[in-house]
């Protein structure tokens, strides 16, 4: 059996590209993703992060990235220009404000440009810290009453989340820290966003690789032509992936890409 071409590689960061154990990229990450490029193969970062915490991360934007698809798939840009965005409904943005002070749930949102948080509690610090991520400034969510708000993340325990969005209809979460959760419109998803990334530039989905590791990194799995988790990766991620790599401090990235044949090994 041949095998594919494969023309674009879709990248998550955290605990895909960024090491959670060291904060950095691992060198072999490096070296693969430069050669990959080298190659001519389109490189996509796919993260739930905004972008303006990805410019603050050990270098990420030093690699030559084709385009972006930030804040789960909900936000998606070339570099400069934007092909694809999905606000949450504003009639959901009001009823979590109204929860989330009624549960005192702190709140993260994310605007085009901004990101506010409704409170810093120990939850938030230590969430924050996990991720090597300075806290976000504090705001009042009413803003987001005015201004299309692409992505919240709740600071919360699973059974807290579940009372939080009881009363919102067009939603979907996923969670990505025991006590942090991405919001997002329920049509979205990073594999609309990669969905979207791949009409842009012409590509067909089997030729589109991604890597992951996380809840929020399953439906893109699922969707390309090589979904690949990596070995550190949480079981729904390995269990949507069609291979699973090793840990991304043995270098996962690297071993997947010789083993379906993008670079030579």
């Amino acid at each position: 059996m041949n095998t594919p071409e494969y023309r674009a590689v879709f990248f998550d960061i955290d605990g895909t590209l960024v090491s959670h154990r060291t904060g950095s990229i691992p060198d072999s990450a490096k070296e693969t993703v430069l050669a990959l490029h080298e190659r001519g193969i389109l490189l996509f970062l796919s993260t739930g992060r905004h972008f303006s915490e990805v410019k603050n991360l050990c270098g990420v934007l030093d690699l030559p990235w084709d385009g972006f698809v930030t804040l789960n798939g909900q936000y998606c840009f070339d570099g400069k220009t934007p092909y694809h965005a999905q606000a949450i409904e504003p009639q959901d943005i009001a009823r979590l404000i109204a929860r989330s002070e009624e549960l005192q749930v702190p709140c993260k949102f994310v605007e085009e440009d901004r990101m506010y948080v409704s409170a810093h509690t120990d939850v938030v610090r230590r969430v924050q810290a996990d991720i090597h991520t300075p806290l976000p400034a504090l705001g009042d969510l009413r803003h987001g009453l005015t201004s299309p708000v692409y992505l919240v993340v709740t600071y919360c325990s699973p059974t807290q989340q579940k009372e939080l969005l009881a009363p919102l209809s067009h939603v979907r979460s996923t969670i990505w820290n025991p006590f942090a959760f991405d919001v997002i419109h329920k049509d979205g998803s990073k594999e609309n966003g990669v969905r979207m990334t791949c009409r842009r530039y012409g590509i067909p989905l089997e030729a589109a690789m991604a890597f992951g590791d996380g809840e929020n990194d399953a439906d893109m799995l699922r969707c390309v032509g090589m979904g690949v988790a990596m070995g550190n990766g949480a079981e729904v991620a390995k269990k949507a992936a069609r291979f699973v790599t090793r840990d991304i401090d043995d270098g996962g990235i690297a071993f997947a890409v010789r083993r379906f044949g993008l670079l030579p090994g």
